[in-house]
């Protein structure tokens, strides 16, 4: 049996980059305008921002095969989520157990609420048409985010010094959208003197170093 000679397989190998180079950036080219029908139709972001170079790569490299989805979004599940929802659920059954916060907070209700909403947030991005690659792998990745501030935060409110902490006078800010909440929001965190709002950043990462 004869095989190709060594100077026939280099420009083979050559062609077969060639193709696959043309083929991505077609990909690239073509979630371009993807990017801008999925906002017409979906996202209606003003002003939208392409994703980075790197990331309409990786995007146009998996584009159509929901197979390399399935698999990564299970290994995150099988390996990072689910061991924080099981993290949570058993301070949260400690927590109920010993009364140390209200009952509504950790009763099997709240348990089982919590299970099912991060299932129900992992089927909702497995099924989903207009996410790409990386969106679903990123935002599936704040499920083990918020788990684990889920996770600190009781961690915290479980301590008898933090118990002790009263918080005088709270005030609640709700309205129909568009109503003009987000400056009122915004001009009361001005006076530090009497409120103390959450940024941003207070509300993402909630702690100054994660809890183990």
């Amino acid at each position: 049996m004869m095989f190709p000679t060594r100077g026939i397989l280099l420009p083979l190998l050559i062609g077969l980059i060639a193709i696959y180079i043309r083929y991505i950036t077609h990909q690239v080219h073509h979630l371009k305008y993807q990017y801008q029908l999925w906002n017409n139709e979906e996202w209606h972001i003003d002003q939208l921002v392409e994703p980075a170079f790197p990331i309409r790569f990786i995007n146009a490299h998996h584009h159509g095969y929901t197979s390399s989805n399935s698999i990564v979004l299970s290994l995150m599940r099988k390996l990072v989520v689910n061991p924080a929802l099981d993290k949570v659920v058993t301070l949260m059954e400690q927590a109920d157990t010993e009364n140390i916060v209200p009952k509504i907070l950790c009763n099997p209700d709240a348990r089982s609420n919590l299970s099912k909403r991060v299932e129900e947030f992992y089927t909702d991005i497995q099924n989903s048409q207009s996410l790409t690659y990386m969106g679903k792998v990123l935002l599936y990745a704040t499920s083990y985010m918020s788990l684990a501030n889920h996770y600190g935060l009781l961690t915290l409110g479980m301590k008898e010094e933090v118990q002790r902490q009263t918080v005088e006078a709270p005030v609640f800010i709700a309205s129909l959208p568009r109503t003009g909440s987000t400056i009122l929001h915004r001009t009361m965190s001005l006076d530090t003197t009497r409120f103390r709002n959450f940024d941003l950043a207070d509300m993402v990462v909630p702690l100054p170093k994660p809890i183990p």
